[in-house]
């Protein structure tokens, strides 16, 4: 059963095909991700014994306090399945890093040209004509513009994209009320606990991925420190994610950032 889980091709296309935030743009990327894509070949040991994986989700608030995640699927993976499926998702990946991080940055130096026209004319009385109005208009006009293609970028390269686009599990379970897990796995292979959960505090949802590497030999404890994004070093996926707030030049860092993560994929984005 763990070799027909993990190796059966179709359930990848399935999983793409259902996937509306990882296939926003082009539906063509579905080819790009399963192109020469192989299953890993790995061998049962001859004595497979019985572990649990077991951990918990939970998340701290500012004030310190934990809250547990209840109801969250956690699917668990082989490490080696993971580190065969990252390629491809880096590649494809990298095609909207490229496309959305330029236009960004074109758009910045727009908008800053756009700027610095309204600020030579801008009345120091606060009294504004027809001709500072359209200034100001068309600086705001860019930065709306601007941010449109760092929103695009978030989306596109969040926890819950990678988590979309990978196959079916070798198992899944559920969290309790306490948002605790158990998972009882025959093997020895390093293996990958997935999960994707939202909290909604007021009119704002919080999102949350994680990818967590384990051998079992300790609880898997899924919180803010070690959740997508956040370079933690149990993380089976080492790339930023764009934060939903970003502030002037915090911004262009976090762009510079993610053109960096995915530089080494960019020749075959182009």
């Amino acid at each position: 059963m763990k070799n027909l889980l993990l190796f059966v091709f179709g359930t990848l296309a399935i999983v793409f095909g259902a996937s509306t935030v990882l296939l926003v743009t082009k539906p063509e990327y579905v080819a790009t991700v399963t192109r020469n894509w192989q299953a890993p070949s790995e061998t049962p040991s001859p004595i497979a014994s019985e572990r649990s994986i077991k951990g918990q989700v939970f998340v701290v608030t500012r004030g310190g306090s934990s809250v547990p995640l209840g109801g969250v699927v956690v699917s668990i993976y082989t490490h080696k399945t993971i580190q065969s499926l990252l390629p491809p998702i880096y590649q494809r990946m990298a095609i909207d890093v490229l496309r959305y991080s330029t236009a960004y940055m074109e758009i910045k130096d727009k908008e800053g040209v756009a700027y610095a026209d309204f600020d030579k004319i801008k009345n120091k009385n606060n009294t504004w004509n027809d001709k500072q109005s359209k200034a100001y208009d068309a600086y705001k006009k860019l930065t709306k513009e601007k941010m449109r293609n760092y929103y695009s970028l978030m989306s596109i390269t969040s926890g819950e994209s990678y988590y979309a686009a990978l196959p079916s599990p070798y198992i899944s379970v559920q969290t309790d009320a306490s948002g605790y897990f158990k998972a009882n796995i025959s093997g020895s292979s390093v293996l990958v606990a997935t999960a994707c959960a939202s909290r909604q505090i007021g009119d704002t949802k919080e999102r949350y991925c994680w990818f967590i590497k384990t051998d079992g030999g300790q609880d898997v404890l899924m919180n803010n420190n070690n959740m997508f994004g956040m370079g933690s070093s149990d993380s089976a996926i080492q790339m930023p994610e764009l934060p939903v707030d970003c502030l002037y030049s915090k911004c262009d860092d976090y762009i510079s950032n993610m053109r960096n993560a995915y530089q080494a994929f960019f020749s075959s984005a182009r």
